[in-house]
């Protein structure tokens, strides 16, 4: 069902590619496929923020850019965020073991 001046997630021409596309493809023929594990969407919540208005015009512009809904780009950097902080603790907890290692080798 579509609704008058909805916003499709991208381009009619992709999406009509995509259909095509899929009326001759498999869903196993996509890259990871091979393994046959089934993946289960993690469980989803809503948080709310408030952000200026010029903040929101420039997630707009930046997230039509890359071809996806706000929601979506707000997801992907808080998301990408979020790996990085993990990435440095982790990092920051190795150094830390390794120079405490060293120092019981040195000592």
């Amino acid at each position: 069902m579509s609704y008058k001046g909805e916003q499709l997630p991208m381009p009619k021409e992709k999406l009509e590619e995509l259909a095509e596309y899929y009326e001759t493809h498999s869903g196993a023929d996509e890259p990871g496929a091979e393994d046959g594990s089934w993946v289960e969407a993690p469980n989803m919540v809503t948080v709310s923020i408030r952000v200026t208005e010029q903040t929101r015009n420039a997630l707009d512009i930046q997230a039509k850019q890359l071809g996806m809904r706000r929601t979506a780009y707000i997801r992907h950097i808080l998301e990408d965020a979020t790996r990085e902080q993990e990435a440095r603790e982790s990092l920051e907890t190795r150094v830390t073991r390794l120079e405490a290692a060293l120092a019981r080798l040195l000592a």
